[in-house]
């Protein structure tokens, strides 16, 4: 396996994990862990307005709202996958992964895909910025555009 190979499957394994980690966090309730997984500031976006998460009080709302979402459709995977991902400087991963929810075998929202920028930060790795390709007057979609609304930040 070359070098750059190594590299990239390195950046997945990275990637991944930390997918892994914060969709626990979220069946669990467990904000402290999403927190230590996600930088403040942050920016969310979808096909609607850009939320900026500026505060722990901003990413404290953003959770719960995913969490009640989830819980309220009764979801019961939450599966995350790395398409790709490479390191684009030592302490930044650029990625794409595909998520898709489920309860049982019915399908919550149609799979979609989600690009993020990861940085290496104190030594943990942390999304800083996710893409996601979600309309915002539906499901996931519509809680982003709920927390960009109390951002206040307009689209570009």
């Amino acid at each position: 396996m070359s070098e750059a190979a190594q590299t990239n499957a390195a950046a997945v394994a990275i990637y991944q994990d930390l997918l892994d980690r914060i969709a626990t966090s979220y069946s669990a309730g467990d904000f402290d862990a999403y927190a230590r997984m996600i930088a403040v500031p942050h920016e969310v976006s979808s096909f609607g307005p850009i939320a900026r998460i500026e505060t722990r009080a901003d990413l404290r709302r953003l959770f719960d709202d995913i969490v009640t979402f989830q819980n309220t459709k009764a979801v019961t995977d939450y599966i995350r996958t790395c398409l790709a991902a490479r390191f684009v400087a030592d302490d930044r991963i650029e990625g794409v992964h595909e998520t898709r929810l489920l309860s049982g075998t019915q399908v919550i929202e149609q799979p979609y895909p989600v690009r993020s920028i990861l940085r290496l930060i104190d030594g943990n790795w942390m999304v800083c910025s996710s893409d996601n390709a979600l309309e915002p007057d539906v499901g996931l979609g519509r809680i982003l555009a709920r927390n960009a609304q109390a951002s206040d930040v307009p689209a570009p």
